[in-house]
Protein backbone atom coordinates (compact mmCIF):
# COMPACT_ATOMS: atom_id res chain seq x y z
CA UNK A 1 0.00 0.00 0.00
CA UNK A 2 2.80 2.34 0.96
CA UNK A 3 4.59 1.51 -2.62
CA UNK A 4 1.51 2.78 -4.25
CA UNK A 5 0.61 5.21 -2.70
CA UNK A 6 4.32 6.94 -3.71
CA UNK A 7 4.24 5.39 -7.06
CA UNK A 8 0.59 6.79 -8.07
CA UNK A 9 1.14 10.28 -6.24
CA UNK A 10 -1.35 10.17 -4.11
CA UNK A 11 0.04 12.58 -0.92
CA UNK A 12 -1.14 12.38 2.39
CA UNK A 13 -4.43 12.16 2.08
CA UNK A 14 -5.09 9.23 -0.27
CA UNK A 15 -8.91 9.50 -0.14
CA UNK A 16 -8.85 13.22 -1.83
CA UNK A 17 -7.27 12.47 -4.95
CA UNK A 18 -7.47 8.31 -5.34
CA UNK A 19 -10.56 8.66 -8.12
CA UNK A 20 -9.20 11.31 -9.62
CA UNK A 21 -6.04 9.93 -10.41
CA UNK A 22 -7.28 6.10 -10.99
CA UNK A 23 -9.47 8.08 -13.84
CA UNK A 24 -6.77 10.31 -15.58
CA UNK A 25 -3.44 8.71 -15.65
CA UNK A 26 -4.54 5.18 -15.50
CA UNK A 27 -7.59 4.98 -17.23
CA UNK A 28 -9.80 3.53 -14.58
CA UNK A 29 -13.73 3.47 -15.52
CA UNK A 30 -14.95 4.21 -11.88
CA UNK A 31 -19.12 3.91 -12.07
CA UNK A 32 -21.33 4.20 -9.31
CA UNK A 33 -25.13 2.44 -9.10
CA UNK A 34 -27.16 2.08 -6.42
CA UNK A 35 -27.77 -1.05 -5.70
CA UNK A 36 -28.83 -1.70 -1.80
CA UNK A 37 -27.66 -4.05 0.53
CA UNK A 38 -26.43 -6.40 -2.61
CA UNK A 39 -23.14 -5.61 -1.29
CA UNK A 40 -20.60 -2.29 -1.48
CA UNK A 41 -18.12 -2.25 -4.76
CA UNK A 42 -16.97 -4.95 -7.49
CA UNK A 43 -14.24 -4.49 -9.85
CA UNK A 44 -13.70 -6.04 -13.65
CA UNK A 45 -11.03 -5.93 -16.56
CA UNK A 46 -11.45 -7.03 -20.25
CA UNK A 47 -10.81 -5.72 -23.34
CA UNK A 48 -12.37 -1.95 -22.10
CA UNK A 49 -9.32 -1.62 -20.22
CA UNK A 50 -10.03 -2.01 -15.90
CA UNK A 51 -13.45 -0.71 -14.45
CA UNK A 52 -15.00 -0.55 -10.60
CA UNK A 53 -18.60 -0.58 -9.68
CA UNK A 54 -19.28 1.49 -6.55
CA UNK A 55 -22.44 1.54 -4.68
CA UNK A 56 -23.45 5.00 -4.98
CA UNK A 57 -26.27 3.73 -1.50
CA UNK A 58 -23.13 4.25 0.80
CA UNK A 59 -21.92 7.03 2.67
CA UNK A 60 -19.29 8.87 0.62
CA UNK A 61 -16.11 7.88 3.34
CA UNK A 62 -17.41 4.04 2.80
CA UNK A 63 -17.24 4.36 -1.05
CA UNK A 64 -13.95 5.39 -0.62
CA UNK A 65 -12.73 2.59 1.23
CA UNK A 66 -14.06 0.40 -1.37
CA UNK A 67 -12.57 1.92 -3.95
CA UNK A 68 -9.17 1.33 -2.26
CA UNK A 69 -10.25 -2.41 -1.78
CA UNK A 70 -11.28 -3.10 -5.47
CA UNK A 71 -7.94 -1.34 -6.30
CA UNK A 72 -6.17 -4.41 -4.66
CA UNK A 73 -8.51 -6.47 -6.56
CA UNK A 74 -7.21 -4.98 -9.93
CA UNK A 75 -3.51 -4.88 -8.80
CA UNK A 76 -3.66 -8.77 -8.34
CA UNK A 77 -6.10 -9.49 -10.84
CA UNK A 78 -4.21 -11.66 -12.71
CA UNK A 79 -1.37 -12.78 -10.80
CA UNK A 80 -2.65 -14.08 -7.34
CA UNK A 81 -5.71 -15.72 -5.58
CA UNK A 82 -6.10 -16.45 -2.32
CA UNK A 83 -9.00 -17.47 0.28
CA UNK A 84 -7.79 -14.29 2.28
CA UNK A 85 -7.82 -12.16 -0.35
CA UNK A 86 -10.67 -10.37 0.80
CA UNK A 87 -9.55 -9.66 4.64
CA UNK A 88 -5.87 -8.43 2.29
CA UNK A 89 -7.94 -6.38 0.65
CA UNK A 90 -9.49 -4.41 3.66
CA UNK A 91 -6.10 -4.25 4.98
CA UNK A 92 -4.83 -2.48 2.07
CA UNK A 93 -7.32 -0.46 1.72
CA UNK A 94 -6.82 0.99 5.21
CA UNK A 95 -3.11 0.78 4.53
CA UNK A 96 -3.63 3.40 1.60
CA UNK A 97 -6.00 5.84 2.72
CA UNK A 98 -4.49 5.90 6.45
CA UNK A 99 -1.20 6.30 5.62
CA UNK A 100 1.32 5.70 8.62
CA UNK A 101 3.47 8.47 8.77
CA UNK A 102 1.26 11.48 8.17
CA UNK A 103 -1.68 9.55 10.48
CA UNK A 104 0.89 9.04 13.31
CA UNK A 105 2.28 12.32 13.61
CA UNK A 106 -1.53 14.38 13.39
CA UNK A 107 -2.46 11.61 16.16
CA UNK A 108 0.94 12.52 18.41
CA UNK A 109 0.14 16.41 17.93
CA UNK A 110 -3.79 16.24 19.23
CA UNK A 111 -2.92 13.52 21.90
CA UNK A 112 -3.68 15.25 25.36
CA UNK A 113 -2.14 13.81 28.10
CA UNK A 114 -2.00 10.01 26.31
CA UNK A 115 -5.88 10.47 25.69
CA UNK A 116 -7.60 11.27 22.02
CA UNK A 117 -11.01 12.55 22.50
CA UNK A 118 -13.99 11.23 20.65
CA UNK A 119 -14.41 14.17 18.97
CA UNK A 120 -10.47 14.81 17.89
CA UNK A 121 -10.78 10.88 16.37
CA UNK A 122 -13.80 12.00 14.42
CA UNK A 123 -12.28 15.12 13.01
CA UNK A 124 -9.20 12.87 12.09
CA UNK A 125 -11.56 10.36 10.24
CA UNK A 126 -13.12 13.88 8.37
CA UNK A 127 -10.21 14.77 7.45
CA UNK A 128 -8.50 11.66 6.07
CA UNK A 129 -12.21 10.94 4.53
CA UNK A 130 -12.62 7.79 6.04
CA UNK A 131 -15.21 6.01 8.40
CA UNK A 132 -14.05 6.12 12.47
CA UNK A 133 -14.35 2.23 11.77
CA UNK A 134 -11.70 2.10 9.42
CA UNK A 135 -9.66 5.17 11.54
CA UNK A 136 -9.71 3.21 14.68
CA UNK A 137 -8.35 -0.32 13.81
CA UNK A 138 -6.05 1.54 11.54
CA UNK A 139 -4.59 3.27 14.93
CA UNK A 140 -5.14 -0.46 16.46
CA UNK A 141 -2.61 -2.00 13.73
CA UNK A 142 -0.26 0.77 14.20
CA UNK A 143 0.34 0.19 17.81
CA UNK A 144 -1.49 3.04 18.88
CA UNK A 145 -4.72 2.18 20.61
CA UNK A 146 -5.89 -1.40 22.26
CA UNK A 147 -8.00 -3.47 20.88
CA UNK A 148 -10.09 -3.81 23.70
CA UNK A 149 -10.29 0.50 23.86
CA UNK A 150 -11.22 0.38 20.21
CA UNK A 151 -14.24 -1.88 20.68
CA UNK A 152 -15.42 -0.04 23.57
CA UNK A 153 -15.58 2.94 21.84
CA UNK A 154 -17.27 1.31 18.67
CA UNK A 155 -19.99 0.40 21.16
CA UNK A 156 -20.95 4.13 22.19
CA UNK A 157 -23.89 5.30 20.52
CA UNK A 158 -22.24 9.36 21.51
CA UNK A 159 -19.33 8.15 19.50
CA UNK A 160 -21.15 7.53 16.09
CA UNK A 161 -23.61 10.35 16.58
CA UNK A 162 -20.23 12.68 16.31
CA UNK A 163 -18.93 10.58 13.37
CA UNK A 164 -22.03 11.32 11.48
CA UNK A 165 -21.78 15.50 12.26
CA UNK A 166 -20.15 17.74 9.59
CA UNK A 167 -20.22 15.02 7.37
CA UNK A 168 -20.87 16.44 3.55
CA UNK A 169 -23.23 13.30 2.05
CA UNK A 170 -21.77 13.92 -1.75
CA UNK A 171 -23.57 12.02 -5.16
CA UNK A 172 -21.42 11.63 -8.27
CA UNK A 173 -22.76 11.24 -11.31
CA UNK A 174 -23.37 7.47 -12.26
CA UNK A 175 -20.82 7.63 -14.97
CA UNK A 176 -17.38 8.98 -14.67
CA UNK A 177 -16.65 12.18 -16.32
CA UNK A 178 -13.69 10.86 -18.33
CA UNK A 179 -16.30 7.77 -19.37
CA UNK A 180 -18.49 10.85 -20.92
CA UNK A 181 -15.25 12.41 -22.88
CA UNK A 182 -14.63 9.47 -24.35
CA UNK A 183 -17.68 8.54 -25.72
CA UNK A 184 -18.32 12.23 -27.20
CA UNK A 185 -14.54 11.96 -28.51
CA UNK A 186 -14.99 8.62 -30.37
CA UNK A 187 -18.40 10.36 -31.75
CA UNK A 188 -16.85 13.24 -32.75
CA UNK A 189 -14.15 11.27 -34.58
CA UNK A 190 -16.54 8.91 -36.43
CA UNK A 191 -15.49 5.71 -34.29
CA UNK A 192 -19.41 5.85 -33.08
CA UNK A 193 -22.99 6.94 -34.33
CA UNK A 194 -25.29 9.17 -32.42
CA UNK A 195 -27.75 6.07 -31.73
CA UNK A 196 -23.97 4.13 -29.93
CA UNK A 197 -23.37 7.56 -28.32
CA UNK A 198 -27.15 7.74 -26.67
CA UNK A 199 -27.10 3.88 -25.50
CA UNK A 200 -23.32 4.18 -23.84
CA UNK A 201 -24.80 7.49 -22.54
CA UNK A 202 -27.73 6.03 -21.03
CA UNK A 203 -30.23 8.39 -22.38
CA UNK A 204 -32.41 8.77 -25.63
CA UNK A 205 -31.59 9.14 -28.98
CA UNK A 206 -33.95 12.37 -28.91
CA UNK A 207 -32.63 14.09 -25.71
CA UNK A 208 -28.78 13.32 -26.73
CA UNK A 209 -29.50 15.30 -30.06
CA UNK A 210 -31.42 17.68 -28.43
CA UNK A 211 -28.43 18.88 -25.66
CA UNK A 212 -26.05 18.27 -29.05
CA UNK A 213 -27.62 21.08 -30.66
CA UNK A 214 -27.62 22.79 -28.07
CA UNK A 215 -23.91 23.01 -27.09
CA UNK A 216 -23.45 23.75 -31.12
CA UNK A 217 -25.10 26.93 -30.78
CA UNK A 218 -22.72 27.90 -28.33
CA UNK A 219 -19.90 27.25 -30.36
CA UNK A 220 -18.78 29.47 -33.52
CA UNK A 221 -16.19 28.58 -36.31
CA UNK A 222 -13.91 31.36 -37.02
CA UNK A 223 -11.93 29.39 -38.93
CA UNK A 224 -8.86 28.65 -36.47
CA UNK A 225 -9.52 25.22 -34.73
CA UNK A 226 -5.39 24.46 -34.19
CA UNK A 227 -2.49 25.66 -32.80
CA UNK A 228 1.48 25.11 -34.07
CA UNK A 229 3.48 22.99 -31.26
CA UNK A 230 7.45 23.69 -31.23
CA UNK A 231 9.88 21.48 -29.65
CA UNK A 232 7.28 18.57 -28.68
Amino acid sequence: AENIRDYMKLGGRPACSLAKTLQEDYGVKIFYEDFGDQGAALSAKGDFGYGILINLGNAPWRRNFSLAHELFHLLTFDHWKSPRQEKLADSFAAALLLPAEPLLSILRSRTTEGQLSFETLAEIAREFDVSIDALLWRTVNLGVTKKEAVEEALRNPNFKALDRIHRVWTKPDSLPERYVRLCFTAYRTGKIGRAKLAEFLETSLVDLVAEMNAQEEEVTNDGADQIAVVGC
